[in-house]
């Protein structure tokens, strides 16, 4: 990211509406997602010839968010039998997402979920648990990708592989990549009005590590940061 670039450059796609402000209308921000989960469903950089399945994008999801929250990988058995992503899910993770959201003042509508990895593969085991190392750096150019057109002023990362996933995409950004969770939580780093906000996993198996107050307190941040991002008060 070079000096003059505030946040991943944006890309403009041909044919796509907008509105007065010069934004693409939600229809045609629609349109573009559903196309970039087209080409991520031909992906075979991981798997080759292998079946994958890539969940929809939750219904709830706008191109038009500021802040964008990166999951690890969808959930194997949630994601196939509701064949979207699991912000909406009614698992422990999604339910307390939701809490930590609402703490903040921030709706579901209020942010873009994705994930570092986004593909599922159909046979359980060639992925068994967490993403590999390649599988990640592989998916990066689609989360690079994904980033750049929504073009969002905060990147949330949860937990240690999606902070890893931005660590390879941006190798350049010092802070960023000697950053280490456990012991940098709470820290949000900057470059001009772009900002990435590492926090752990909403797992409630995290309190274990930080308390669910401490989390809280950690999301209830949010809407300060990104007036910070807005050049609305004084933080650093």
């Amino acid at each position: 990211m070079s000096k003059k670039t505030k946040r991943p450059p944006t890309t403009a796609a041909a044919g796509t509406g907008t509105t007065s402000t010069g934004g693409p209308t939600p229809s045609a921000g629609r349109t573009i997602l559903d196309a970039f989960l087209a080409d991520v469903r031909r992906c075979t950089s991981c798997y080759g010839k292998s079946e994958i399945f890539v969940p929809e994008l939750d219904p709830l999801a706008s191109s038009r968010v500021d802040i964008l929250v990166i999951g690890e990988q969808p959930d194997r058995e949630l994601a196939l039998a509701s064949g979207r992503m699991g912000i909406q899910h009614p698992d422990s993770s999604a339910v307390q997402l939701a809490e930590y959201l609402a703490a903040a003042g921030l709706a579901l509508s209020d942010v873009f979920y994705t994930t570092s990895v986004l593909c599922i593969p159909r046979d359980a085991e060639l992925r068994a648990g967490r993403p590999s190392a390649p599988e990640v750096r592989n998916c990066g150019r689609h989360l690079q990708r994904l980033i750049t057109m929504l073009d969002p002023a905060l990147l949330i990362p949860l937990g240690h592989t999606s902070v890893q996933s931005l660590q390879w995409l941006y190798p350049n950004w010092t802070e960023l990549r000697q950053y280490i969770l456990n012991y940098d939580i709470g820290k949000m780093l900057r470059r001009g009005s772009f900002g990435v906000y590492p926090l752990l996993h909403t797992s409630p198996r995290t309190w274990a590590t930080r308390s669910r107050e401490a989390q809280t307190r950690d999301w209830k941040r949010i809407p300060q940061l990104l007036s910070t991002l807005r050049g609305r008060d004084g933080e650093s």
